[in-house]
């Protein structure tokens, strides 16, 4: 099932306004066409993100992983799933699927770009979208949670420690090293950010320090539940189990 959020429609009347504006100064033969072409971007980038979440569904499906819903948001797209005979590999596989579609849209958006006319609006259409999915699966394979390379990168550290715990942990350290980086980037000599660049970094270091923080407390729970059903069993009792919130759990 797929849910589009309120904020998605907050993020599309911000692209049309904003980046409309934006055009209609820098371009000003478009005329109130600029509106169009940033009101087109903004569909066409939501679908964009369909396809990425609908790429993450498609590989879990193929594992045989229960997809229950992909929303859009705000900050792009998730979907949740059940993950059944879960692995490193497979989790690796289905992360890196939604960046891969984003990279292939690319692809396909710079093969139309030679059929297209110069300085139309068809053409500049093509050029924001094909542009953006590039930076969408780009961003999304940089090595930290909760972006989708920092998923792969937590299955390959599982993958070599054995413990899914390590994986997630070093991935999100990873991530916050990636927001200090976005915001150190601005920090840069020489260099004066703009107001809508300010704004951006910031929600990409919020989103990422967030995404983080709550993939680990999401490993805490899962290591509970862990030792919880152990103890049910009876393969562990209570006097052996685990009871701080950060108990190793191989995994």
């Amino acid at each position: 099932m797929v849910r589009v959020s309120g904020s998605w429609f907050l993020l599309t009347g911000l692209i049309v306004v904003g980046y409309g504006g934006y055009l209609h100064q820098r371009l000003p033969w478009l005329g109130a066409r600029a509106y169009l072409a940033a009101l087109a971007f903004a569909v066409l980038l939501g679908l964009s993100v369909l396809v990425h979440e609908l790429a993450h569904a498609g590989a879990a499906r193929a594992f045989g992983w229960q997809v229950r819903e992909i929303r859009l948001t705000l900050m792009g797209g998730h979907t949740a799933f059940d993950a059944a005979r879960e692995a490193p590999g497979r989790s690796a596989l289905v992360s890196l699927a939604g960046p891969a579609a984003n990279l292939v849209l690319a692809l396909l958006g710079a093969i139309l770009l030679g059929s297209l006319d110069p300085g139309g609006l068809p053409r500049l259409v093509v050029e924001l979208v094909t542009t953006a999915n590039l930076l969408v699966g780009a961003f999304n394979l940089l090595p930290g949670l909760p972006l989708d390379g920092g998923h792969a990168v937590a299955a390959l550290i599982w993958r070599i420690s054995g413990s899914r715990r390590a994986g997630v942990r070093t991935a999100a350290v990873l991530g916050g090293l990636v927001a200090a980086a976005l915001v150190l980037r601005l920090l840069l000599p020489g260099r004066a950010a703009g107001v809508t660049e300010l704004v951006i970094t910031v929600l990409l270091a919020v989103f990422l320090l967030d995404g983080a923080r709550r993939a680990v407390l999401a490993q805490r729970t899962r290591d509970h539940s862990l030792v919880q059903e152990l103890v049910d069993a009876g393969m562990l009792s209570e006097r052996d189990a685990p009871h701080h919130p950060s108990a190793n759990i191989v995994t």
